[in-house]
């Protein structure tokens, strides 16, 4: 074999053993991001399921779940919502809480960790909801996200809902929440919790059920369905989007976000909070022992939108504009989707046969 040969084959097994060699450093490298990427995002999860939040701050203390749920949460998720949230949040201060010692001289100086209750933005031109019934409001000053203070000048309450809502004087530019949809919410679906100081925790959504000493259930009631792991009361549920999933009153109780959304449309529409009323008492037949599903009408109102659209006691409502009532979301929820004067289309099984009626609210 000659020389030259030789030195071709050494040459060429050179070359394929430093491919090799800069293959498997370029392997080793990613593989090393990948582990230190991985440790960074549980060290997030961990001090967001550890009651911290997402910067490492401790929070405020509440009482924990016993029941131990898997980390499923989204990586950096929580510390990218954080503070698009905290932009819709308000602290409501007294004017006595302002800082005036010296040698603080300052006007419209607060502990923003010492607020007198909160409340989270609804429209950017000042329309403020909150669990928090406020006295003298007039003389309570609101801190935005945005850092400026503001007058409330109006307050009205949600009979339904038992939510407030307040008006900031001058207001102009706010960061409202986004409203999102809650019925087809699902045990299990990670969500967070955020209170008016602005701490934020991860909480499971634990069951959707009913009220099971409730079996005769109004079509126009506020319907409680959501049990969640720990939430902290007067606060902000959202989901993983940073839509608003509902608000948690002074009791624990979750307001669902289309209650909040129908309510605030009303408002904003005629100045008062009016709704869509079908007028029926319904047995869910989703929740009993037979195959059947959709809702027994057990009662209907006489002169109602219910009555006029023709349904009778002893009718098995199936849907609702196409919607089937077959347990994943209740008529109660879908009807905060409509307005006054609204038509919607109802298929009922009567007598074994099934119908369409058309009722307008």
């Amino acid at each position: 074999m000659s020389s030259t040969l030789i030195r071709k084959k050494i040459s060429l097994s050179l070359i394929w053993w430093i491919l090799a060699i800069v293959v498997n450093l370029i392997l080793a490298l990613v593989m090393v991001k990948y582990f230190f990427a991985i440790e960074q995002a549980n060290l997030l999860t961990s001090a967001t399921l550890s009651g911290q939040n997402a910067i490492g701050w401790p929070m405020a203390i509440n009482q924990s779940s016993t029941t131990k749920r898997p980390a499923a949460i989204e990586y950096n998720e929580a510390a990218s919502l954080q503070p698009s949230l905290s932009l819709s949040l308000v602290k409501v201060f007294r004017q006595a809480d302002r800082i005036t010692s010296a040698p603080i001289k300052q006007d419209n100086l607060y502990n923003l960790n010492q607020p007198l209750a909160g409340g989270w933005v609804a429209t950017s031109d000042g329309w403020v909801v909150s669990s928090a019934d406020l006295d003298n409001w007039s003389d309570l000053a609101v801190v935005a996200g945005n850092r400026k203070v503001y007058k409330i000048d109006q307050k009205t309450s949600d009979p339904l809902t038992g939510l407030f809502f307040y008006h900031l004087a001058g207001a102009a530019n706010l960061s409202p929440v986004k409203l999102g949809e809650v019925g087809w919410s699902r045990p299990g679906q990670l969500m967070y919790n955020l209170d008016n100081l602005g701490g934020l925790k991860a909480v499971w959504l634990e069951r959707v059920t009913t009220d099971q000493n409730n079996n005769i259930i109004s079509s126009d009631i506020l319907w409680y369905r959501w049990t969640f792991s720990s939430v902290w009361p007067s606060s902000a549920i959202f989901n993983g989007q940073g839509d608003l999933f509902g608000l948690v009153d002074s009791q624990g109780k979750i307001i669902p976000a289309n209650y909040i959304k129908s309510g605030l449309n009303s408002l904003l529409s005629m100045g008062n909070f009016k709704r869509v009323v079908l007028g029926i008492e319904y047995f869910d037949l989703n929740r009993s022992s037979t195959e059947r599903s959709g809702l027994l009408v057990n009662q209907v109102t006489a002169g109602s939108s219910a009555d006029k659209a023709g349904l009778k006691a002893g009718d098995i409502i199936l849907s609702i504009d196409e919607i089937n009532l077959d347990g994943q979301i209740a008529i109660n929820e879908i009807l905060q989707g409509y307005k006054t004067g609204n038509r919607a289309s109802l298929i009922v099984q009567r007598a074994g046969q099934n119908r369409q009626l058309n009722c307008q609210f």
